[in-house]
C-alpha cells in the first residue's frame, strides 16, 4: 500500500485567493499597456532620427544624380557645338553664360551631397565635382564627389 497521502489541489475557497494567471492571459492592465507604449516610444525616439537622416541622404543623392546628368548633357552639348571638351579644370566658366564659345549653363552647378560648386581634376574633400580633363582616356567625364572626396558615379 501506498503510505503517502494523495495530493490534493488547493482551491480558491481553501486559500481565499484566486489562482495566479499568466502575464498575457485575459485582459491587460493599464500598467502593462503603459509599459508597452513607453517601450514603443523609446524605440521610436531612437530610430526615428536615423530613418530621417537616411531619407535625407537618399533625397540629396537623387538630386546629385539629376544634377550630374544635366551637367554631362551640357558637356556633350558644348563638345558638339565647339568641337572640343570644355576646360573645367578650375571652374565652370566655359559652360556659363559668360563663356566665350557655347554658353550652356546659367549658374555653376552645386553638388547637393557636399553643397559645393568647386570643380577640379583631382578628387579632394571640399570639391563638389571631379573633371576628367580635355584630353586622355577620361576626357569630358565628370563625377560627383562625396564629403570624403570619393567619386560617386551614377
Amino acid at each position: 500500500m501506498d503510505t503517502q497521502s494523495p495530493r490534493t489541489q488547493t482551491t480558491q475557497a481553501a486559500t481565499g485567493r484566486r489562482p495566479a494567471r499568466g502575464l498575457f492571459r485575459g485582459r491587460t492592465t493599464a500598467l502593462q499597456t503603459a509599459v508597452v507604449f513607453l517601450f514603443l516610444g523609446t524605440v521610436a525616439a531612437n530610430i526615428g532620427p536615423r530613418l530621417g537622416a537616411a531619407a535625407d541622404l537618399n533625397e540629396r543623392r537623387g538630386d546629385a544624380v539629376r544634377e550630374l546628368s544635366a551637367l554631362r548633357a551640357s558637356i556633350d552639348h558644348y563638345k558638339s557645338t565647339v568641337g572640343v571638351y570644355p576646360d573645367l579644370s578650375r571652374s565652370f566658366d566655359a559652360l556659363l553664360a559668360g563663356g566665350r564659345s557655347a554658353p550652356v549653363l546659367t549658374a555653376a552647378p552645386v553638388n547637393p551631397l557636399v553643397h559645393s560648386a568647386a570643380v577640379s581634376t583631382r578628387a579632394t574633400p571640399g570639391n563638389g565635382w571631379l573633371y576628367g580633363g580635355t584630353s586622355g582616356p577620361e576626357a569630358g567625364t565628370i563625377f560627383a564627389l562625396d564629403s570624403a572626396g570619393k567619386t560617386l558615379d551614377f
